[in-house]
């Protein structure tokens, strides 16, 4: 160890404090950095004194020759040779770089136009319930008007283009009595708040079975094989039974459904039967009757036939 100390090679590895060993200690710090050059020509730097202001101009020159020596190097031999102009000392750097990020750099247009397509397919994808998918979709939207405030002042994606996205993938039949399209509930606050208490924690998949389940009682209707008006309960399906509600076909899912308005003004999602219908009693207490919303309410009550008439004298 005593040999070591004492080697001037040794000595050199161990910092004395004196800064004065160090050939660039005395340089003063840059004042451009080499981004600089990239968006246009930098100011020139003058320096306190003759040697600081050699120094700038020497580290600038330095500066524009690391640029471009780095750029032949890594850039394709087809590009160097089509823009070897550029490269002469003549030609300003940040115009070869204009260059390079028109040839070589991605479009603000197609980063736009990207993030777009995921807003797009985030609510088309299944979702394990509504409170996610209305958190993943405001996130893209942040996203995607951070990008067109800086370029174009204002916001693209606005949130009644959130609600319309989220509304357009739920069965309608479930929210129509409870959303409306007026200046005051319309919007993303209300509506998210709405619909989560419809369908509460339910994913994608359960939530369009339950839409599936709905439209079961009314596919078909009004057509035959023959585009003849049928009934409900088209023939090799079972009748409606009694006891347990209303059944259709051999769909005993949609007991208590209502034939009047087809689950359209179901409050809450939750079904109703006919005669508790809040449409049909809005309608009939306009003197608007019909035996559903499909046909023209007629001001006349519908005379029934003799019957029927026996039918509701026998069973009150």
């Amino acid at each position: 160890m005593a040999d070591n100390s004492k080697d001037p090679n040794i000595q050199l590895l161990v910092f004395n404090g004196n800064k004065k060993g160090f050939p660039r200690s005395s340089r003063p710090e840059p004042k451009i950095k080499f981004e600089d050059w990239l968006s246009g020509e930098p100011p020139v730097v003058h320096g306190a004194n003759e040697s600081e202001q050699r120094w700038y101009s020497h580290y600038r020159s330095e500066q524009v020759q690391e640029i471009r020596s780095l750029l032949s190097k890594v850039l394709p031999d087809a590009f160097t040779q089509q823009f070897k102009d550029a490269f002469g000392e003549d030609q300003p750097v940040h115009l070869l770089w204009a260059a390079v990020e028109k040839r070589y750099g991605e479009s603000n247009v197609n980063t736009v136009k990207t993030l777009v397509g995921h807003l797009i397919s985030t609510a088309n994808n299944d979702f394990p319930n509504l409170e996610v998918l209305f958190c993943d979709l405001k996130s893209a939207r942040n996203t995607i008007n951070v990008h067109t405030q800086k370029y174009l002042g204002r916001d693209m994606i606005s949130e009644d283009l959130i609600v319309a996205l989220v509304l357009g993938v739920l069965p309608n039949e479930y929210f129509g009595a409870q959303i409306s399209l007026d200046e005051k509930g319309f919007n993303l606050v209300d509506v998210e708040a709405k619909l989560i208490g419809i369908f509460g924690t339910k994913s994608k998949k359960v939530i369009m079975g339950m839409g599936s389940q709905s439209n079961s009682i009314y596919r078909g209707y009004g057509q035959s094989k023959g585009n003849h008006a049928v009934n409900f309960v088209q023939s090799g399906d079972k009748k409606r039974k009694h006891g347990n509600g209303p059944t259709v076909g051999n769909d005993v899912s949609v007991r208590g459904q209502c034939f009047y308005c087809f689950g359209q003004y179901n409050v809450g999602g939750q079904p109703h039967v006919k005669s508790e219908c809040p449409k049909r009693k809005e309608d009939f207490g306009r003197k608007e009757f019909r035996s559903n919303i499909t046909q023209k309410p007629n001001s006349k009550r519908p005379k029934l036939s003799p019957w029927f008439r026996c039918c509701v004298v026998r069973h009150p």
